[in-house]
């Protein structure tokens, strides 16, 4: 595979993917791609269907992905979106936009950008560093959870999965057994404008509604919502203070600060 080739494909997936199930015509993909910055060869004009019916095969071949078609009159092309398919499309966006987000993609990048020709190991790269970041949820809260329980971060000595998947409970057991409170977090890898979203909130087991009264004033919080008839959760007033966004991988140092800043407020409440 060519550079132009390989470019051209990440820029299709990437469109893929981002018309969600409405789909994208065949017609609007060669519209955009005739004005893409990335069309440095200037090619223009309608694919033939030959030569679309072997991309669309050659790009789920690639991602591993299968791009399906809706509509009798005008036929519209999605891939479904499913968390891998979304990281596909995000790790498309890096590799095609800047070289700022690892080792892996600047390497890749560089054999991209540099003209080199793409062989079947690269092939294979992509998609492993693709599926590497549809762990990265996964793979960061476990290793919090890790650290939370060999006390390798401050104010917490317990940590657990919750039971939403990619949530996680961070405590000091001494201030779970007086106020049943822990620092939640939660990595949603589909997120906002493309970006992944981490988020910290507090959770709480007991029906005590002064006891909720007081972790809304101290953290800023809105009135609690319960989840599953077993806990409450308390969101935050102004979100962008409990939110960090990512691009390929969240910050693990700075979701540690997080959540050793918010333990350490929980610690100090005296009820």
């Amino acid at each position: 595979m060519s550079l132009s080739q390989l470019k051209r494909a990440l820029w299709f997936i990437n469109e893929l993917v981002g018309a969600g199930n409405i789909g994208i015509s065949s017609e609007e993909l060669c519209e955009k791609w005739s004005k893409s910055t990335i069309n440095d060869r200037g090619e223009e004009g309608p694919l033939t269907e030959r030569t679309f019916y072997r991309l669309r095969r050659d790009l789920e071949s690639l991602f591993n992905v299968e791009i399906l078609c809706s509509g009798d009159k005008e036929k519209r092309y999605y891939v479904e979106q499913t968390e891998y398919s979304v990281f596909i499309g995000m790790f498309s966006k890096l590799v095609i936009g800047n070289a700022k987000h690892g080792s892996n993609l600047q390497q890749l990048f560089f054999q991209v950008m540099s003209g080199m020709e793409i062989s079947a190991e690269d092939k294979a790269t992509i998609e492993q560093i693709a599926h590497k970041l549809g762990r990265v949820a996964y793979e960061t809260l476990g290793q919090l959870i890790t650290e939370a329980n060999t006390e390798k971060i401050g104010y917490i000595d317990r940590a657990q999965w919750g039971e939403i998947k990619y949530h996680t409970h961070f405590w000091l057991e001494e201030t779970y057994q007086r106020t049943q409170s822990w620092v939640g977090v939660a990595i949603d890898r589909k997120g906002q404008d493309g970006h992944g979203v981490v988020r910290f909130y507090i959770g709480n087991e007991s029906d005590d509604t002064e006891l909720h009264t007081l972790l809304m004033r101290e953290f800023d919080l809105l009135p609690p919502e319960k989840i599953d008839g077993h806990y409450w959760w308390f969101a935050p007033r102004d979100e962008s203070t409990h939110l960090m966004t990512y691009s390929s991988q969240p910050e693990i140092d700075a979701i540690r600060l997080r959540i050793e800043t918010l333990s350490r407020q929980l610690n100090s409440i005296a009820l």
